[in-house]
């Protein structure tokens, strides 16, 4: 009687997306994974499963990338990756993902992805415009976490704009009046400008004036740090609004700016909260159990990873923005300067 993957997968006790890798044998696992798996399929008499699984897989493969030891320790980007295989897995149909960089630079496509069926790309945090273009004409494209519109692609982001209107409104209602803001180049359309359009309505709205001295924007205060360069982003920024005659008593930024602001912080002898707030927009939502230290306002990585893996796989009108829905949660890193 032929054997279901199911039935591998609790016999191995793994899950279906790491028993369709090993028995591809085309995406690296774990060693100690990889024999578990093996020995399962000794035991069940399955030798005819590896062919069975190859005509699955070409029913649809999703890749994902970049990967690499740079996204595995970013702890979002890991916890879009679990979210990944968790919904995939999920799939009535073979889902399977290559882990395969993609170059930073040059519109040349992997062979990785010119030698396998790929029914669509996923990417995450990749800026590599001439690259994302050429992959949009040939595949269904989704851009996770991604400032710009490329022509043919889906992006998928969370909603920084309404994530920033939450911050400085949390901050309002806290009797704080001198709000400052720290964001990536505003261009148009992109995320930095949706975080400045959400700062400056709340503003607005509550009859205060939107200072220029009070906002940074910069496109060296976010991204990812590279390997080798350990440099704290958004520590100048932090430098010159802090010193600045109007200096804030709180700042709203990116959480990849939360290093350097806290590094500019301690330079100058500010304490957190005494003497600076802060609301840090983007990133994860941090777990129940974990009491955060940040009050932050992020999405679920797993609503992220779903929204994402739907984009690849349905094929929404391309062009499309999708934004993911964020929420507030309180850390102590809030003054309240009320009375």
């Amino acid at each position: 009687m032929p054997v279901s993957v199911d039935e591998l997968c609790r016999r191995a006790g793994v899950a279906r997306i790491t028993a369709y890798r090993v028995i591809s044998g085309r995406v690296k696992v774990a060693e100690p994974t990889r024999q578990k798996v093996l020995r399962a399929m000794e035991e069940l008499g399955c030798p005819k499963m590896r062919s069975r699984s190859r005509r699955a897989r070409g029913r649809g493969i999703v890749l994902w990338g970049p990967l690499g030891d740079g996204v595995q320790q970013d702890p979002l980007f890991a916890d879009i990756y679990k979210g990944l295989e968790t919904a995939m897995a999920g799939r009535g149909r073979a889902l399977s993902s290559i882990s395969c960089p993609l170059p930073e630079e040059g519109a040349g496509l992997p062979v990785e992805l010119l030698r396998e069926k790929v029914d669509g790309v996923l990417t995450i945090g990749l800026y590599n415009r001439p690259l994302l273009a050429a992959m949009a004409k040939r595949w269904p494209l989704c851009c996770l976490l991604s400032s710009q519109l490329i022509p043919g692609a889906v992006a998928v982001a969370p909603d920084y704009g309404d994530g920033v209107r939450q911050a400085v409104e949390h901050l309002l209602a806290r009797g704080h009046r001198r709000i400052g803001l720290v964001t990536g180049l505003i261009q148009e359309r992109n995320l930095s400008r949706q975080m400045y359009e959400g700062y400056a309505g709340a503003l607005l709205r509550a009859g205060l004036t939107v200072g220029p001295a009070l906002v940074h924007s910069d496109a060296g205060n976010v991204g990812r740090i590279k390997p080798g360069k350990p440099l704290p982003l958004a520590r100048q920024a932090g430098l010159t609004l802090l010193t600045s005659p109007s200096r804030p008593t709180a700042i709203v930024a990116r959480e990849d700016s939360e290093a350097g602001l806290l590094a500019a912080a301690a330079e100058l002898g500010l304490a957190v909260p005494g003497d600076l707030s802060f609301v840090l927009v983007g990133g994860r939502t941090p777990a129940a159990q974990e009491p955060p230290r940040m009050t932050r306002v992020a999405c679920s990585a797993d609503e992220l990873a779903e929204i994402a893996l739907r984009a690849v796989t349905l094929a929404p009108p391309r062009g499309a923005r999708i934004l993911v829905p964020v929420e507030l949660r309180e850390g102590s890193s809030v003054r309240d300067l009320r009375g």
